[in-house]
């Protein structure tokens, strides 16, 4: 059986190794991961809603300004 690692700056490390204080950097590290990927969902969401915000405004535009 493989013993689980991880790899950090191309070096890898066997997870049963690390220290508990390690794990618990390693958790946090981990949930900090899980956070980016759902604020950069949000952030994709917003864009989008901001897209289509802005189409619908332009409907309701006067004659643009010359100049």
């Amino acid at each position: 059986m493989t013993t689980p690692t991880i790899t950090i700056d191309d070096k890898k490390y066997a997870i049963d190794q690390i220290t508990a204080q390690g794990k618990e950097i390693l958790g946090m590290i981990q949930a900090t991961e899980h956070k980016l990927a759902e604020l950069n969902r949000d952030l994709a969401i917003a864009q989008t809603a901001k897209t289509f915000y802005l189409k619908a405004l332009v409907e309701h535009l006067p004659k643009a300004l010359e100049g």
